[in-house]
């Protein structure tokens, strides 16, 4: 469900990139936070698997999940403080190195979760002229 909720806000940002739905980068949000949250909360299927290529699998997923929902801007995502996305980036990168380094003692290995890239402004959201 985070999926499709992060794909529909997507193609709502038309070519001059200002968002034509409001409330659907918040919705897809609710939906990826929730999923990521849950998945890191019940973590024996990365600890205690016998599919570490599941793992990867997942692990990929989630972070173009992330990656694509960090493109939106502040407005888009609901945040009305300069602190939320900080404090959201700071919890995103301590999971994904948490999933790594379990991945680690598991004796398999995560390749790369990094969230931040270029695209989405090393995390902060693109800007909008």
């Amino acid at each position: 469900a985070a999926v499709k909720e992060v794909n529909k806000a997507i193609r709502a940002v038309p070519p001059s990139g200002t968002t034509v739905v409001p409330g659907v980068a918040k919705k897809a949000l609710q939906f990826t936070l929730a999923a990521v949250f849950a998945a890191h909360d019940c973590d024996h299927w990365r600890c205690d698997t016998e599919s570490p290529e599941e793992v990867e699998k997942i692990a990929k997923r989630v972070t173009k999940l992330l990656k694509d929902l960090l493109w939106f801007t502040d407005s888009e995502l609901g945040f009305e403080d300069p602190y939320s996305r900080k404090g959201l980036l700071a919890r995103l990168n301590k999971i994904t190195k948490e999933w790594k380094s379990d991945a680690d003692g598991m004796g398999y290995e995560i390749k790369s979760m990094n969230i931040q890239t270029a695209k989405n402004q090393n995390g902060l959201g693109r800007s909008i002229a």
